[in-house]
């Protein structure tokens, strides 16, 4: 006999707090109500959801300035909701934010930060300098000791989950699963073949797409781009290794897990049409970070990439800049919303995880 949850002991860290940083607030509301209605099955366990929101702004001398009631705060569980790319303003209210939870005396705090900041720098090139780590030292300094955990969906290298204080510190999870079911269910009975743009995506994606595979009962061709980088920003497709001759005439699902400029994308896509003949390219991306020129160019009627598969880890709809593009027939947004709420409502509950992970 199933056990009814509705019984059990409040959770240890008192109420579980949204912190909704600016441009999470329509996200904090989507997530109360789902986390609330989790009990309607009677094996949740009920749980009330508050939101908070941070004031974060600039004196006019331009100085950072944020503040936030201590409702909500107080001995509860705070979750502060944001996301990167992590420019400087974002980076200091997020900051500054942390701070302020654990100067109003939280009991903890987990930052959710699906698009981690800066994890594009994760090695030196030239003169620059990794940032990650600085990064996720400047946030545990910043949190004074009662941040928990940070949680990332499909970090651009797996070392960036050993930068933390403690093992699990940095926790990644994985939204691979929910975007290329997508797009295969949308490919319907096409001959499809599996291109990662290069050899560490291949790497990092294995499990999740191996995952996808027992699931769907199926087994993809694959094939894998060979990429000289000029620069973390720069690089053109040079060859193709792995299943070549699968793609001929099939569609091609193109793996990555951000999409910037969109540059090795097109690319990659360009060279695969032209060299070996496939009918189609799509992306597959997790992240739509689509900064510069990709809107413009994702809509070129001339654009070899046919389509786009994206989570919505960095919100969309509040980025005036692509309003065209969501509003145009080339890129899908597959919402993670759902997962989110999942994960937020195991680990206020001290429930595992393991699910939304790419096991090694």
């Amino acid at each position: 006999m199933q056990k009814d949850r509705r019984r059990f002991a409040p959770s240890r860290f008192g109420g579980l707090t949204l912190v909704a940083m600016p441009g999470f607030k329509a996200v904090a509301k989507q997530l109360k109500l789902l986390i609330e209605g989790m009990a309607d099955d009677g094996m949740h366990h009920p749980t009330s959801v508050d939101i908070a929101y941070p004031n974060c702004g600039k004196h006019q001398n331009r100085e950072p300035f944020n503040s936030l009631s201590e409702r909500h705060i107080v001995g509860h569980d705070c979750f502060v909701l944001t996301s990167g790319p992590g420019n400087p303003n974002r980076l200091v209210n997020t900051w500054a934010t942390l701070n302020s939870v654990a100067g109003l005396e939280a009991s903890r705090a987990t930052l959710v930060a699906p698009y981690l900041f800066l994890t594009r720098s994760d090695k030196r090139e030239k003169r620059d300098f990794a940032l990650v780590g600085w990064l996720i030292r400047m946030t545990v300094a910043a949190a004074q000791g009662i941040l928990n955990k940070i949680l990332g969906v499909n970090l651009h290298s797996r070392q960036q989950e050993a930068l933390g204080p403690k093992d699990g510190f940095v926790t990644e999870v994985s939204a691979l699963p929910l975007l290329l079911k997508q797009a295969l269910r949308d490919g319907g009975t096409e001959r499809t073949v599996l291109m990662y743009t290069d050899a560490g995506a291949r790497d990092r994606f294995k499990p999740a797409v191996e995952k996808v595979e027992t699931e769907l009962g199926i087994k993809l061709p694959r094939i894998w781009g060979d990429k000289e980088r000029a620069d973390s920003f720069t690089s053109e497709c040079v060859g193709v290794y792995g299943d070549v001759k699968s793609v001929s005439g099939a569609r091609v699902l193109l793996i990555d897990d951000e999409a910037a400029s969109c540059g090795t994308l097109i690319k990659a896509a360009s060279f695969v049409k032209e060299h070996l003949g496939a009918a189609s390219c799509v992306g597959v991306v997790i992240h739509a970070v689509l900064c510069g020129k990709a809107p413009e160019l994702l809509l070129e009627p001339e654009c070899p990439l046919d389509h786009l598969y994206v989570t919505d880890t960095i919100p969309l709809k509040t980025r005036l800049g692509l309003n065209d593009l969501l509003r145009s027939s080339k890129i899908t947004v597959v919402t993670w919303i759902n997962m989110m709420a999942e994960i937020i409502y195991c680990l206020h509950w001290l429930e595992s995880i393991d699910r939304f992970k790419d096991l090694k």
